[in-house]
């Protein structure tokens, strides 16, 4: 592939002005590309937006996951250790030994892939008119610059509604860390 190439990331840019994915992406290389796409997609709504309304449209996002099943985390089939671990201590009261296991999970489960699939949902929510373009924008921004935030939000209620039903809302904390 040379640098006048189309690249793949669908952009339909040459490569060399565009995110230079190499030859052969991988598929997280290409979840990455697709988000960066997907962030620059949405910029422009959030082109007159202060650091302090930015702030304001994410502070609600612990919330969200529950508007609609497609923004929980999609969880493996075979738990990682960091995930049994967090199953395991949401059933406690030791909301620090529950955060650090939420810390390692989130580091554990976090993939460009799974990024960009939560990107995705999130535009679906808000061409449905489901959610806001603002805080669409503000999500899909925050996912695409490695902010755990909204993965965190995300595989806490994946964690609430697939693993564990006989948890109370209570015992899972939906503040990010």
């Amino acid at each position: 592939m040379g640098r006048t190439d189309r690249c793949p990331c669908g952009s339909g840019k040459r490569r060399s002005r565009c995110c230079k994915l190499p030859a052969n992406p991988g598929p997280e290389e290409l979840a990455g590309a697709e988000l960066a796409g997907l962030a620059r997609g949405v910029a422009p709504v959030l082109r007159a937006c202060s650091c302090a309304r930015f702030d304001e449209l994410l502070q609600g996002v612990s919330k969200l996951p529950r508007l609609d099943r497609s923004l929980a985390w999609p969880l493996p089939r075979v738990f990682p250790p960091e995930l049994q671990t967090l199953v395991r201590v949401a059933r406690s009261d030791d909301l620090a030994a529950v955060q650090e296991a939420l810390t390692a999970t989130v580091e554990a489960l976090d993939t460009q892939v799974g990024r960009a699939h939560l990107a995705r949902a999130v535009l679906a929510l808000r061409d449905g008119g489901r959610l806001d373009a603002e805080r669409a924008a503000a999500m899909v921004v925050d996912l695409a610059s490695g902010s755990p935030q909204v993965v965190t939000a995300s595989i806490v209620e994946a964690v609430r509604t697939e693993l564990s039903p006989t948890l109370r809302r209570s015992q899972v904390p939906v503040a990010v860390p």
